[in-house]
């Protein structure tokens, strides 16, 4: 049995091949808008491989929902919850 993706990644590939664009050309446009992506890093949002969680991320999902023709948020509704991350508390030695 294969993994489903989550939904926020078959959102956003259901709404890329709607649209009728390319990564490549999603990936420009937020570059010119300031809100820079790399292809890669669409690539995994796509796949479910990651997803946007830095604030840098979430601002290139607003203007990717705009370039996509989705409500606001249309998207970032569909993330789950932010995925705790280590902070230099959890070293793994001791001092």
């Amino acid at each position: 049995m294969t993994e489903q993706p989550p939904p926020f990644a078959t959102a956003l590939r259901e709404a890329i091949a709607a649209a009728g664009v390319t990564l490549d050309r999603l990936a420009a446009e937020l570059r010119g808008r300031g809100t820079p992506v790399s292809l890669a890093t669409l690539s995994y949002w796509c796949s479910g491989r990651s997803r946007p969680e830095r604030a840098g991320s979430l601002a290139a999902l607003a203007e990717l929902e705009g370039l996509l023709g989705l409500p606001a948020n249309g998207l970032r509704r569909l993330l789950p919850e932010r995925r705790p991350r280590a902070g230099p508390r959890a070293a793994r030695w001791s001092r």
